[in-house]
C-alpha cells in the first residue's frame, strides 16, 4: 500500500532486512500491519498477548495468530497475562494495565534481538485519540496525538506505518489479499470511552465533513510543530527564572502565558511529578500570592503528588518532600504562649514579650530571644532546605544552614527533624544552632520574641 510505504519513508522507520516486533493481535490492523511488513521485506517476530479477558474468545485468537504465523512461516511469540488481576493489584483500569502489560512484553522481546517495535496504530486511532483527549481537557502536547516514531527510555524505538492508513483502506487490504483476521468483541461495547467515540462520535462529525479523521490527523501535525517550538523556548525561560533550588516567582510572571505555563511544567518534571491541567491551575495561584498588597498573603503551599509539597517563600517556588514540612507547624500566628511539639521531640514555646529576659539567651541552645520589629512579614516554622543560609550571633559570617550543622557536628540522622524559622527575607533561626544576627535582639529592642524550649531543656 503506497500510504504505509510513504510514511516509512518519510519518518525513516525501517529498511529492508531490519528486525522488527509486531504487536499481532489477530485483527484487521495488526493483520494489516504484519502482512505488510512481511511483504517489505523486514525480520519480523509476531507477539501476541493473551490478555485473558475474553474467556474463549481469548482462547480463539490465540489459536488464529498461532495458525496464521504458521502459513506465513513467520516466528510468532505468545505471552498470557492475567490482566484482571494486574488491574486489580495496581488499582487501575483494564484498559491501562492491558496497555502496561503489552508494552512492557514488547520492550523485553525487542531488547532480546534489538529490534524496533512496531504496533499498528492507524489514522482512525490518531482521530479518536485526539478527540477523546480533546473531552479530557488534554492541552496542545495531548492534542499532538500518538506519534509517528517514539523512543523509549530504553533507547528502543516504536514505529507505526499505519498511522495514515484508514480502516477502510485496511479493510480493503485485507479483501485485497485475501487476508482472513478476528474481531475482537469488546470493540463493540459502547462501555469504553473509545468505542463510544469510534461508533457515535466520528460517525457524526463525519456526517458534517467526510474528511474528519483527515482534519484530525493534520491538526495534530500543525500542534506538533507549534508545540515543538514553545518548549524550546520554555527550556530557555526555564533555565532563566531558576534560582538555585527553586523558581523565581518573579521572572516566570513576566512571561507569556503559553511559555509561563509550560515552564511550570518543567520544574514540577524535573522535582518527578506529573503536571495536570489541576496541579498547573494550583500551581499558578499560589505563584500569583506573590502580587498580593498585604505582605502576610505573600506565602503558601499546595500538596502535590509523589508524598510532595511546593512552597511559596522568598518569592520563589520551591518543591520539598512532606517529610520535609509536613511535620512542622508551618505559619506560626502567635496568638499568645503557644507551644509545639516539633519532630526533634522537643516542645518549644513562642511568646512576645515587652521585658528583656532576665535569664541566660542562648544557653545550652534551649532559649532564644529575637528582635520581634526587625521580622520581615509572616513567620514560617519549617524543615531544613536546600540553599538556606543565615549569620548567626555572635559570629560574623554567613554560611549555609548545612555548613554550619557541619561545623556544629550536628548528627545526620537528627537534622531533617530540626526546626527553622523564617520570615520573607530568609532564615531567622535554625534549632540546636542559633539566631540570625540581622534579627538578634539589643538593648534598643521593644518586642522580644521569646523562643523556648520547655519540655527538654535546662
Amino acid at each position: 500500500m503506497k500510504t504505509i510505504t510513504q510514511v516509512i519513508d518519510r519518518y525513516h522507520m525501517i529498511e529492508p532486512g531490519e528486525k522488527v516486533i509486531v504487536g499481532f493481535s489477530g485483527g484487521p490492523d495488526s493483520v494489516v500491519l504484519l502482512h505488510f511488513l512481511y511483504r517489505f521485506g523486514a525480520d519480523v517476530l509476531a507477539v501476541h498477548i493473551n490478555h485473558l479477558l475474553r474467556g474463549e474468545e481469548s482462547m480463539r485468537d490465540e489459536q488464529f495468530v498461532k495458525e496464521f504465523c504458521a502459513a506465513y512461516a513467520i516466528p510468532l511469540k505468545v505471552h498470557r497475562v492475567d490482566v484482571a488481576a494486574i488491574s486489580k493489584e495496581k488499582k487501575i483500569g483494564l484498559e491501562q494495565a492491558g496497555r502496561e502489560v503489552r508494552y512492557r512484553i514488547f520492550a523485553q522481546e525487542a531488547h532480546k534481538i534489538h529490534a524496533k517495535i512496531a504496533t499498528a496504530h492507524t489514522l482512525s486511532d490518531q482521530a479518536e485519540t485526539i478527540l477523546y483527549r480533546l473531552a479530557r481537557g488534554s492541552g496542545m502536547r495531548g492534542l499532538c496525538g500518538i506519534p509517528p516514531v517514539r523512543m523509549m527510555e530504553d533507547g528502543g524505538m516504536i514505529i507505526r506505518p499505519l498511522l495514515e492508513t484508514s480502516r477502510e483502506q485496511i479493510e480493503r487490504y485485507c479483501k485485497e489479499h485475501k487476508l482472513p483476521f478476528v474481531i475482537d468483541s469488546s470493540n463493540l461495547e459502547e462501555v469504553y470511552a473509545r468505542n463510544i467515540i469510534r461508533r457515535r462520535v466520528i460517525p457524526a462529525l463525519e456526517q458534517v465533513n467526510d474528511a474528519t479523521q483527515l482534519h484530525l490527523a493534520a491538526a495534530a501535525q500543525s500542534f506538533v510543530v507549534d508545540e515543538d517550538y514553545l518548549s524550546e523556548q520554555a527550556k530557555s525561560a526555564y533555565a532563566q527564572c531558576r534560582q538555585q533550588d527553586g523558581l523565581s516567582v518573579d521572572r516566570l510572571l513576566l512571561l507569556h502565558p503559553a511559555i509561563q505555563i509550560r515552564v511550570k511544567g518543567l520544574f514540577l518534571e524535573q522535582n518527578g511529578i506529573a503536571p495536570d491541567r489541576k496541579i498547573l491551575e494550583r500551581l499558578t495561584q499560589l505563584a500569583e500570592r506573590l502580587n498580593r498588597t498585604e505582605p502576610d498573603k505573600r506565602y503558601g503551599s499546595i500538596s502535590l503528588p509523589e508524598g510532595k509539597e511546593c512552597l511559596l517563600r522568598g518569592g520563589k517556588l520551591l518543591i520539598v518532600g512532606k517529610s520535609a514540612v509536613g511535620m512542622f507547624p508551618g505559619e506560626l500566628k502567635l496568638t499568645g504562649n503557644d507551644a509545639y511539639k516539633m519532630p526533634s521531640g522537643k516542645k518549644w514555646s513562642f511568646f512576645i514579650s515587652l521585658t528583656k529576659p532576665t535569664q541566660n539567651v542562648h544557653k545550652n541552645f534551649y532559649y532564644f530571644c529575637l528582635d520581634y520589629d526587625k521580622i520581615k512579614g509572616v513567620i514560617n516554622c519549617r524543615g531544613r532546605m536546600p540553599g538556606d543560609s543565615l549569620k548567626i550571633t555572635p559570629r560574623n559570617i554567613t554560611k549555609t544552614v548545612k555548613k554550619w550543622m557541619n561545623e556544629e557536628n550536628v548528627p545526620l540522622q537528627i537534622r531533617q527533624n530540626l526546626f527553622v524559622l523564617t520570615d520573607e527575607e530568609g532564615v531567622l533561626m535554625v534549632e540546636g544552632l542559633g539566631v540570625a544576627m540581622r534579627v538578634a535582639a539589643s538593648d534598643q529592642t521593644k518586642h522580644f520574641l521569646i523562643i523556648k524550649c520547655v519540655d527538654d531543656a535546662e
